[in-house]
């Protein structure tokens, strides 16, 4: 992962995805600076984090090389609810089915705490991701 401080002359999105490479982008400000024919413009700066495809799928397992940020962090917390996001479709299915909706409701309820717990990774950027509930 290269890690630069990057100028744009338009907003940069927090991401953008190529067919080699992720950039991933933090800390986007602006400022309005002079450009060479003496008239005030509009500049965006931002640390951009490029990496390889096999650097992001890296990063969405939880590994980097290097010191993880907020906007990095994100992607990996990302990956991880839409983990959430397709078990609890199952969840939701096999609940419509059950005669005994009652453990496929308990499920959901601890899915929806575990989502809430990998939200709050945010705050530590840990990557220590809690046990899932075990499916009914």
């Amino acid at each position: 992962m290269e890690t630069v401080e990057a100028i744009y002359d338009n907003e940069p999105k927090d991401t953008t995805v190529g067919r080699d490479v992720y950039l991933i982008r933090d800390n986007i400000s602006s400022e309005i600076v002079t450009d060479g024919d003496g008239n005030a413009v509009k500049q965006w700066r931002c640390t951009e984090h490029r990496l390889s495809r096999v650097e992001y799928d890296k990063l969405l397992d939880g590994i980097i090389d290097g010191s993880w940020t907020p906007a990095l962090h994100g992607h990996y917390r990302e990956k991880l609810h839409q983990t959430a996001d397709s078990l609890l479709a199952i969840a939701y299915r096999k609940k419509r089915q059950a005669e005994d909706v009652t453990p496929w409701a308990a499920y959901i309820t601890a899915m929806d705490r575990w989502n809430d717990l990998v939200s709050a990774m945010a705050e530590t950027m840990t990557t220590d991701v809690p046990d899932l509930p075990d499916m009914p």
